[in-house]
């Protein structure tokens, strides 16, 4: 059976059916003895097992669980202490049990990491099993279709794709950092503008791109056409000013204020976005100037 099959009940109307599908954030509860399972590796509560990948997250994650330094240990005691976790320690112990999985090369994912993912899917899970600083881990649950594309995007081995995964993870991962993933998204996007847009201004940013740009649009071309009373350029210079003048955290802002994770989350989507026009040559000088 395909790991993308969710089963879902019988005879349930649209509305009854998103409503089941709407995804929680987090791990929802009804999943947690499922988890548990994964995470004493289906284990039962009679036999012995080795705690002591779980005595080194108790110390990374520098909170005394309740695990303790005794050679084998009896499941039912290691139960004991998972189910007294609350849902935030619970969702960083199954990352940082994911993390000590090492990715193949060839592509393909090891069949415990898949347990996982059936488990986070059918259980309508915020989090689902991504990659972070090349290990797995724990990522928000986005689009499939979103995720191929961002992946595209971010597979480059250049410094705009490293800043973009950066700000990936800092976005959806599971130690989410709002402010570093919204200024990261942004150096993603001026790595690439600031030498085709300004390559004579040592000092560019994206702000003065987009006043390049501003100031004669008529001297660039896109790929797309635009609408009739507003040129492509000009639609590429709205999305840029989006993304920069939405950073109210920025030094020397009058405003300032912190960026929120929803904040972040979109401006990674748009840098993205962004990434990939200009690493494409999408916009370029036009051949008339």
């Amino acid at each position: 059976m395909s790991s993308d099959y969710v089963w879902t009940p019988p005879g349930l109307d649209e509305s009854e059916l998103e409503q089941f599908l709407t995804i929680e954030r987090g791990i929802p509860n009804a999943a947690n003895e499922s988890i548990h399972r994964w995470l004493t590796r289906d284990m039962y509560g009679h036999e012995f097992m080795d705690v002591t990948v779980f005595l080194r997250f108790q110390t990374a994650a520098r909170q005394d669980l309740g695990f303790m330094n005794v050679g084998l240990t009896d499941v039912d005691q290691v139960l004991q202490v998972l189910r007294g976790l609350d849902q935030t320690v619970r969702a960083y112990l199954v990352d940082f049990m994911l993390s000590e999985i090492t990715p193949s090369r060839l592509g393909t994912r090891p069949q415990r990491v898949e347990e996982l993912q059936t488990i986070l899917a059918a259980s309508g899970a915020g989090w689902q099993v991504g990659l972070r600083k090349e290990r797995y881990g724990l990522v928000e649950v986005m689009p499939g279709g979103v995720v191929d594309i961002v992946e595209e995007v971010m597979s480059a081995a250049d410094q705009a794709s490293s800043l973009l995964r950066a700000a990936w993870e800092r976005a959806f991962g599971i130690d989410q950092s709002p402010s570093h993933a919204y200024y990261d998204a942004v150096r993603a996007v001026e790595v690439l503008s600031c030498p085709l847009i300004s390559p004579k201004d040592a000092n560019a940013t994206l702000g003065k791109d987009i006043n390049v740009l501003r100031n004669a649009p008529d001297k660039w071309e896109f790929s797309m056409k635009g609408s009739k009373f507003v040129s492509p350029v000009e639609h590429v210079v709205s999305a840029m000013q989006l993304l920069w003048h939405s950073q109210s955290d920025r030094h020397g802002r009058a405003d300032y204020e912190d960026v929120s994770a929803d904040e972040a989350q979109a401006a990674v989507l748009l840098s993205s976005t962004l990434v990939g026009w200009l690493s494409k040559s999408m916009l370029r000088r036009s051949e008339a100037n």
